[in-house]
């Protein structure tokens, strides 16, 4: 089943600036099954851009260190679930 919902005036333009986008990336209208956001991060700048989030909110060194060395985000929780905390 599906549902029509008005949209405003933003969400129009928004659309119609991808719709530019990915005319200028792929050379072609966008069809029914291509995304309307199609910019993924690469890897290097999905970390940079979390590592300086964590270091602007005051994260702790050795928790950015293991963010940039895992991938993973260390929290309380999960050290608890790890078996490395009480």
């Amino acid at each position: 089943m599906a549902h029509e919902l008005p949209i405003g005036p933003e969400v129009g333009e928004i659309r119609q600036r991808q719709r530019e986008k990915f005319i200028a990336r792929y050379g072609r209208q966008p069809g029914p099954d291509d995304p309307i956001f199609f910019y993924v991060p690469s890897d290097d700048e999905y970390d940079a851009a979390v590592t300086k989030a964590m270091e602007q909110a005051g994260v702790a060194p050795e928790i950015i260190y293991v963010f940039r060395k895992t991938g993973r985000i260390i929290t309380e929780e999960s050290e608890v679930r790890s078996g490395r905390r009480p």
